[in-house]
């Protein structure tokens, strides 16, 4: 574990996910997240039904004030966004305002008066633009620049909960987590999996084999997995930031060698 953040008080207590309430209010609420999820289309590679639910239940055990999403794509999460909190702001950010992705993304999104979207970088709009009491959904950019993005955004002191996606069992992002972070909670908890993947009907037949209910039964590693990180300020985020920027040059380096040879 890294020292603290400067200027924060290392004997603060650590923000937690109680996990036992996570998983009994997935029981509860499992019918009123099927009847909110039914009219949303699945999007090819985006967040999954559960792991939405994953994060409404995470959320709910704070006081967030609003929203934010990195990575919007054609709209699907960002559309549950709006559906699971709909008392309070989305800011939704995407780098490509050309692509055909936006048009279907701003069609799909007309209808919801508490998203804002926003077209430019959101690693510099985010930063920019966050104030305490947010969290955030990083979904784009992938990979250890979202990462790095997530690390950022954790040491600005704004977040009391910061998640990301695709992390899943065997990528260099689910090991750097598990490895620094173990404090981390993920959407592929088997006991969650186990009461939620049904919610996933529509986009099951996306997943890879070795992620489907079927294959995952009683493990982690069901679904696309979301990470969920409540702040902690015992943690230096902006060294895991820097550790997380030597991962990346790393990797790309022994991807550039492996070309070579």
């Amino acid at each position: 574990m890294f020292g603290p953040e400067p200027g924060r008080d290392p004997g603060e207590n650590p923000m937690q996910l109680d996990h036992y309430r996570l998983v009994r209010e997935a029981e509860d609420r499992n019918q009123e997240f099927r009847e909110l999820f039914k009219d949303v289309e699945y999007e090819s590679e985006g967040v999954l039904y559960s792991e939405m639910a994953f994060m409404s239940l995470a959320v709910s055990q704070f006081e967030p004030l609003r929203i934010l999403e990195a990575g919007r794509g054609r709209g699907q999460s960002t559309e549950l966004l709006a559906k699971l909190f709909a008392d309070m702001p989305v800011l939704s950010v995407e780098c490509d305002q050309d692509s055909e992705n936006e048009a279907v993304a701003r069609r799909r999104l007309a209808g919801y008066s508490n998203i804002d979207c926003r077209i430019g970088d959101a690693q510099v709009l985010l930063p920019e633009t966050s104030k305490a009491g947010d969290i955030v959904l990083i979904d784009g950019p992938s990979g250890w620049p979202g990462m790095k993005l997530l690390f950022k955004l954790l040491a600005s002191r704004k977040f009391d909960l910061a998640f990301i996606h695709d992390v899943n069992i065997g990528t260099p992002y689910r090991a750097f987590l598990e490895k620094h972070l173990p404090s981390t909670n993920f959407s592929d908890d088997p006991e969650f999996a186990e009461i939620c993947h049904g919610l996933d009907e529509k986009a099951k037949d996306h997943l890879p084999s070795a992620n489907t209910y079927e294959a995952t039964q009683g493990k982690f590693g069901y679904g696309l997995s979301l990470a969920c990180l409540p702040y902690d300020a015992r943690i230096n985020y902006n060294s895991l930031g820097r550790k997380a920027g030597m991962a990346s040059l790393k990797g790309s380096l022994t991807r550039g060698f492996g070309k070579r040879s």
